[in-house]
């Protein structure tokens, strides 16, 4: 019994000590496993950084065999940069049809709203003397004018369906010349006429000048398909190229052809448009349009003064390529010009009223005024090779009277008339042409995105055969820089060679153009 107690106390007192040579061989083993888990990972580490090495040599390599691939091509890159930004270009200037078929295509459902536009700031100066006849229709004191402000709106109803309104506001009719004091001898013949059209405020009686708002087109179009689709509507007339292109920054020049000024072929057509394209090769475009309109008349743009209507077709063939662009086409038109006043006339009885015994005591006589029919034919030219832009257009056009218009005095006095005559229009024959020739600099390398382009324009204007004193013969040449898709900047000089002798001198000028679109 002694014996099993000394072994149960020299147990307990030995236990601690078993226990702690128990963890610390525990401690041991878990050292060692650390280690080797260590050193395990280590060697993985290694590995995996000799790996990564590696791969980042063979990365270095590739990006030094790209970068020695990339300057042997460098400029094959530059120039597809260029040819990048170039389109990217056209497409922000485009004219608005290219607009609205982009939207078109985006085949969105749904209505959808935009609107954009675009102005201009021009200072000029005309050179001629002070007691020159230019004066009668120019100023030649250094000015800046601001006379397009073009707004667009558009609602896109459906992915076939969609409704324009194009507007021009203007300073005019402020300070519009409407009659000249004319002075035979001692004897003055009218006086000196001027549109103000300054008005006040009733409340705040601040002073401010009424301007006015041009409507340029309104016009509903259904695109079903590519080869018919229907514009409905006041619409431009789609003749030539620079009448769709009208917007100062998507034009070359400073200066209208004087075609577009005198308007030798109507521009804008109030009624239906048919319109499409054929694809009868890769690249190769065939378009139409048929036109039928009130045609021209004093009052076009809200109803027609006789039963003819204008009729036109337009055909155009067109080839676009990765570096060239064609384009030849030609529209034709005729057209009735009517203009007519009233009378009214009542028939009254002896007491001084309507003659009851009449079916119709109130009639109205319509007296025609102006009436001519007029034929006009056009055709057009545009080709665009590597940077080289060459675009022209012809226009032919016959007038004959039924009832003729009066000359006013100015006209009348230039065909040899005497003041208080009455002279009259006659039948007459007359032409345009222009040619214009630009040419983008290849300067992309040092100045991308800026555009610089110098150009020459050429017109020869015939208006009519039987008016001397309105043909012309002008020369333009200039510089259109784009600093940016949206910012235009031109600088232009020129002169006219006007044929009548009364001018009796070129017609000098100097101008200068910030175009912006929006």
């Amino acid at each position: 019994m002694k014996a099993l107690i000394a072994l149960a106390v020299v147990v307990i007192l030995h236990g601690p000590f078993i226990a702690n040579a128990q963890n610390k061989n525990s401690v041991r083993r878990q050292l060692a496993d650390v280690r080797a888990q260590v050193e395990e990972q280590s060697t993985a580490s290694a590995i995996r950084m000799t790996d990564f090495e590696k791969k980042l040599e063979a990365q270095e390599q590739r990006i030094a065999d790209l970068e020695a691939q990339g300057k042997s091509k460098e400029e094959e890159v530059k120039q597809l940069q260029a040819e990048l930004e170039e389109v990217k270009s056209e497409q922000e200037m485009m004219a608005l049809e290219d607009l609205e078929e982009g939207i078109e295509s985006q085949g969105r459902s749904g209505k959808l709203f935009s609107y954009w536009g675009f102005f201009d700031l021009t200072f000029h100066k005309y050179f001629f003397p002070d007691d020159s006849i230019y004066h009668i229709f120019l100023d030649n004191n250094p000015t800046f004018l601001m006379t397009s402000i073009n707004l667009y709106f558009m609602s896109q109803m459906t992915d076939n369906l969609g409704a324009l309104v194009e507007t021009q506001l203007t300073y005019l009719p402020h300070g519009l010349e409407t009659d000249w004091g004319t002075r035979i001898g001692t004897t003055t013949i009218g006086e000196y006429t001027r549109i103000d059209s300054q008005v006040q405020h009733p409340y705040t009686s601040e002073y401010y000048r009424q301007h006015g708002l041009h409507i340029v087109r309104v016009q509903l179009k259904y695109t079903p398909t590519d080869w018919f689709n229907v514009i409905a509507g006041r619409f431009l007339t789609p003749y030539g190229i620079w009448n769709t292109d009208h917007g100062s920054p998507v034009v070359m020049t400073i200066r209208v052809p004087y075609m577009q000024i005198r308007k030798m072929m109507p521009l804008v057509q109030t009624g239906l448009q048919a319109y499409g394209r054929f694809f009868p090769l890769d690249n190769l475009y065939f378009n139409y349009a048929i036109t039928v309109s009130n045609g021209r008349g004093p009052l076009d743009e809200l109803y027609d003064l006789d039963a003819n209507k204008g009729v036109g077709l337009l055909l155009r063939l067109e080839y676009e390529g990765d570096d060239s662009r064609i384009s030849a086409g030609g529209y034709g038109y005729y057209g009735k010009y009517t203009d007519r006043s009233k009378t009214i006339e009542l028939h009254l009885n002896d007491l001084g009223q309507l003659d009851g015994t009449m079916d119709r005591p109130i009639t109205v006589d319509l007296q025609t005024t102006i009436e001519n029919d007029e034929v006009v034919a056009s055709a057009d030219l545009l080709l665009e090779l590597f940077g080289l832009r060459l675009q022209g257009e012809f226009i032919w056009r016959r007038v004959d009277y039924a009832v003729p218009a009066v000359l006013n005095q100015t006209e009348h006095l230039f065909a040899g008339g005497t003041p208080g005559e009455m002279f009259y229009h006659a039948n007459h024959t007359g032409y345009a042409v222009y040619g214009l020739l630009a040419y983008e600099l290849p300067l992309h390398r040092w100045l991308d995105p800026v555009r610089i382009s110098p150009y020459v324009f050429y017109e020869r204007n015939r208006h009519a055969d039987v008016k001397p004193s309105e043909n012309m013969t002008l020369y333009i040449a200039g510089l259109n820089i784009k600093p940016s898709p949206y910012v235009t900047i031109k600088l232009e000089g020129g002169f006219a060679d006007l044929e009548h002798r009364f001018y009796g001198s070129r017609l000098k000028d100097l101008a200068v153009q910030m175009a912006v679109s929006f």
